[in-house]
């Protein structure tokens, strides 16, 4: 994950409105952890990072003096997998992906949980933990899913990475 800036350079055709093209600094997803106005230049700095929608929009990788020396100090809460059930799914595409469990939600690191706050990683995750907790009584489990082979009712095309029963 890489923090940087990118000015943004989307042309806003029809619009009843200005819209401003700031200069964002970004936590190598869609996040945003601080911008620089258009205008003038200020720094202003978010207190947690705020998803933007960036579909649709064009942005420009740039140095951006102030954004970059706040960038260095910037420590992203990246979480300790060590302690935290989790998954590596292989999508259709050949990409692997990680489902995490946290305070009862899943959530994946794929591009499509970040713009909806599901996907078809974590419900597939999801789906064959209820069926596996259901079927040997047990709590958690961590495995690698195959979409590819994965028939969701026999469990068939699994591939176990690792087998583990949280306590």
């Amino acid at each position: 994950m890489s923090i940087s800036a990118y000015k943004e350079i989307t042309e806003w055709d029809n619009s009843e409105f200005v819209v401003p093209n700031h200069t964002y600094l970004f936590d190598g997803k869609s996040n945003i952890l601080a911008y620089a106005k258009a205008s003038n230049d200020e720094l202003v700095i978010l207190h947690k990072p705020l998803a933007m929608d960036t579909r649709r929009r064009k942005f420009i990788k740039v140095k951006h003096e102030a954004l970059d020396s706040y960038g260095a100090t910037v420590v992203l809460d990246v979480p300790n997998l060590e302690n935290t059930p989790h998954w590596s799914v292989k999508s259709d595409s050949g990409k692997t992906y990680t489902v995490t469990l946290e305070s009862g939600r899943y959530t994946c690191n794929c591009i499509g949980f970040a713009y909806r706050n599901s996907c078809k990683h974590s419900k597939q995750v999801q789906e064959m933990n209820e069926k596996i907790k259901q079927h040997f009584g047990v709590e958690e489990l961590q495995q690698t899913i195959d979409f590819e082979t994965q028939d969701p009712e026999t469990a068939k095309g699994t591939k176990v990475e690792h087998f583990g029963v949280e306590e």
